[in-house]
Protein backbone atom coordinates (compact mmCIF):
# COMPACT_ATOMS: atom_id res chain seq x y z
CA UNK A 1 0.00 0.00 0.00
CA UNK A 2 0.92 3.85 -0.38
CA UNK A 3 0.97 6.06 2.26
CA UNK A 4 0.82 9.46 1.63
CA UNK A 5 3.51 11.86 3.10
CA UNK A 6 1.19 14.59 4.65
CA UNK A 7 1.90 14.32 8.46
CA UNK A 8 2.75 17.40 10.58
CA UNK A 9 6.19 18.12 11.91
CA UNK A 10 7.28 15.76 14.52
CA UNK A 11 4.95 12.70 13.48
CA UNK A 12 5.86 9.35 12.64
CA UNK A 13 6.99 9.25 9.33
CA UNK A 14 7.17 13.23 8.50
CA UNK A 15 10.66 13.19 7.48
CA UNK A 16 9.68 12.70 3.62
CA UNK A 17 7.50 15.30 4.07
CA UNK A 18 10.44 17.36 5.21
CA UNK A 19 12.38 16.37 2.47
CA UNK A 20 10.17 17.33 -0.24
CA UNK A 21 9.88 20.68 1.43
CA UNK A 22 13.49 21.61 0.79
CA UNK A 23 13.94 19.76 -2.83
CA UNK A 24 12.99 23.08 -5.12
CA UNK A 25 14.93 25.20 -2.41
CA UNK A 26 17.91 23.28 -2.38
CA UNK A 27 18.20 23.28 -6.40
CA UNK A 28 17.60 27.00 -6.52
CA UNK A 29 20.61 27.45 -4.17
CA UNK A 30 22.95 24.83 -6.27
CA UNK A 31 22.30 26.82 -9.46
CA UNK A 32 23.09 30.19 -7.48
CA UNK A 33 25.96 28.91 -6.50
CA UNK A 34 26.75 27.36 -10.24
CA UNK A 35 26.20 31.15 -11.31
CA UNK A 36 28.58 32.56 -9.17
CA UNK A 37 31.49 29.70 -9.89
CA UNK A 38 30.88 29.47 -13.23
CA UNK A 39 29.62 32.27 -14.94
CA UNK A 40 30.80 35.35 -12.32
CA UNK A 41 27.62 36.21 -11.82
CA UNK A 42 27.67 38.50 -8.58
CA UNK A 43 27.03 36.86 -5.55
CA UNK A 44 25.32 40.14 -3.61
CA UNK A 45 23.09 40.51 -7.15
CA UNK A 46 19.38 40.56 -6.18
CA UNK A 47 19.12 39.19 -9.56
CA UNK A 48 19.65 35.72 -10.59
CA UNK A 49 22.29 34.68 -12.89
CA UNK A 50 21.49 32.49 -16.18
CA UNK A 51 21.14 28.84 -14.74
CA UNK A 52 18.89 30.13 -11.96
CA UNK A 53 16.87 31.96 -14.28
CA UNK A 54 16.89 28.60 -16.76
CA UNK A 55 15.44 26.52 -13.77
CA UNK A 56 12.82 29.12 -12.58
CA UNK A 57 11.57 29.15 -16.41
CA UNK A 58 10.80 25.46 -15.58
CA UNK A 59 8.73 25.97 -12.33
CA UNK A 60 8.90 24.30 -8.95
CA UNK A 61 11.05 21.21 -8.98
CA UNK A 62 8.62 18.37 -8.15
CA UNK A 63 9.87 16.06 -5.04
CA UNK A 64 9.68 12.34 -5.44
CA UNK A 65 10.58 10.77 -2.57
CA UNK A 66 10.10 7.95 -0.90
CA UNK A 67 10.55 6.95 2.76
CA UNK A 68 12.30 3.98 4.41
CA UNK A 69 8.48 3.02 5.72
CA UNK A 70 6.79 2.95 2.33
CA UNK A 71 5.66 6.24 2.27
CA UNK A 72 6.07 8.79 -0.56
CA UNK A 73 5.90 12.54 -1.09
CA UNK A 74 2.60 14.10 -2.45
CA UNK A 75 4.48 14.90 -6.05
CA UNK A 76 5.22 11.36 -6.35
CA UNK A 77 1.60 10.17 -5.77
CA UNK A 78 0.35 12.37 -8.40
CA UNK A 79 2.80 11.06 -10.96
CA UNK A 80 1.93 7.45 -10.00
CA UNK A 81 -1.58 8.45 -10.18
CA UNK A 82 -1.70 9.79 -13.44
CA UNK A 83 0.68 7.07 -15.08
CA UNK A 84 -1.64 4.54 -13.78
CA UNK A 85 -4.72 6.60 -15.34
CA UNK A 86 -3.17 6.90 -18.58
CA UNK A 87 -2.23 3.44 -18.85
CA UNK A 88 -5.67 2.14 -18.01
CA UNK A 89 -6.90 4.71 -20.51
CA UNK A 90 -5.38 3.27 -22.66
CA UNK A 91 -4.99 -0.53 -22.11
CA UNK A 92 -7.77 -0.84 -19.76
CA UNK A 93 -9.45 -3.90 -22.09
CA UNK A 94 -6.78 -6.05 -21.31
CA UNK A 95 -6.52 -5.19 -17.85
CA UNK A 96 -8.05 -6.69 -14.96
CA UNK A 97 -11.41 -4.31 -14.81
CA UNK A 98 -14.48 -3.17 -16.34
CA UNK A 99 -13.60 0.49 -16.89
CA UNK A 100 -10.76 2.45 -17.26
CA UNK A 101 -11.44 4.27 -13.63
CA UNK A 102 -11.65 0.83 -11.91
CA UNK A 103 -8.84 -0.50 -13.50
CA UNK A 104 -6.24 2.48 -12.60
CA UNK A 105 -8.14 2.27 -8.95
CA UNK A 106 -7.00 -1.26 -8.87
CA UNK A 107 -3.41 -0.60 -10.49
CA UNK A 108 -2.67 2.09 -7.76
CA UNK A 109 -4.92 0.88 -4.49
CA UNK A 110 -4.24 -3.25 -4.36
CA UNK A 111 -2.37 -4.40 -7.25
CA UNK A 112 1.29 -2.52 -6.57
CA UNK A 113 3.64 -5.02 -6.01
CA UNK A 114 6.41 -4.15 -3.18
CA UNK A 115 9.92 -4.70 -4.34
CA UNK A 116 12.55 -4.24 -2.00
CA UNK A 117 14.48 -1.13 -2.66
CA UNK A 118 18.26 -0.32 -1.39
CA UNK A 119 17.06 -1.17 2.36
CA UNK A 120 13.54 0.64 2.07
CA UNK A 121 10.28 -0.82 1.09
CA UNK A 122 9.36 1.38 -2.42
CA UNK A 123 6.17 0.48 -3.84
CA UNK A 124 6.57 0.16 -7.67
CA UNK A 125 3.16 0.23 -9.84
CA UNK A 126 2.58 -2.43 -11.87
CA UNK A 127 1.98 -0.90 -15.49
CA UNK A 128 1.92 -3.75 -17.75
CA UNK A 129 -1.85 -5.34 -19.09
CA UNK A 130 -2.38 -8.10 -17.08
CA UNK A 131 -4.61 -11.17 -18.55
CA UNK A 132 -7.90 -12.40 -16.66
CA UNK A 133 -6.68 -15.71 -17.83
CA UNK A 134 -3.15 -16.92 -16.06
CA UNK A 135 -1.34 -20.05 -17.78
CA UNK A 136 -0.55 -23.41 -15.95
Amino acid sequence: MFFPSDKKEGDRCSGVGKRAGTVNSDYLRKARIADIEYNGHDRNSPQDGPIARRLKEYGRVKAFVVGPRTEMSSDLLSLINCISERAAEVRWRGMIGTTAQATAATQVAGRAPKRRCGGCRAAAVRLEPQSPYRRR
